[in-house]
């Protein structure tokens, strides 16, 4: 069993959810078949996540408040998919929706 198997039945065992984190290939920005297609050794995140999200931020787009992120969700089993824009609050080490962006564009 692989580990993105394991997390999974790790989560259905302790009723909880479980977060696991992957790299990207570096093609990743320049990819047109999607971002699902840029996970490392992808089948199986693809295939077991229930929910897979990137998160992508430029440190130039720093704001009085803090960083602007894009929070992406590009799979959703049990809800929709889209972006929602943050703002990455480094004094708190914490993400909150964008003041301009405080909703969900799906």
């Amino acid at each position: 069993r692989g580990i993105v198997q394991g997390g999974k039945s790790l989560a259905k065992k302790m009723n909880a959810s479980v977060m696991m984190v992957s790299s990207l290939t570096k093609e990743a920005h320049r990819s047109k078949d999607g971002l699902l297609s840029t996970l490392r050794d992808s089948g199986a995140i693809e295939y077991e996540g229930d929910v897979v999200m990137f998160l992508d931020w430029e440190t130039e787009t720093e704001t009085k408040a803090g960083v602007t992120a894009k929070l992406m969700i590009e799979k959703n089993r049990n809800g929709p998919k889209g972006t929602i824009m943050l703002t990455f609050l480094k004094e708190y080490c914490r993400f909150e929706p964008a003041a301009q962006h405080g909703r969900i564009d799906f």
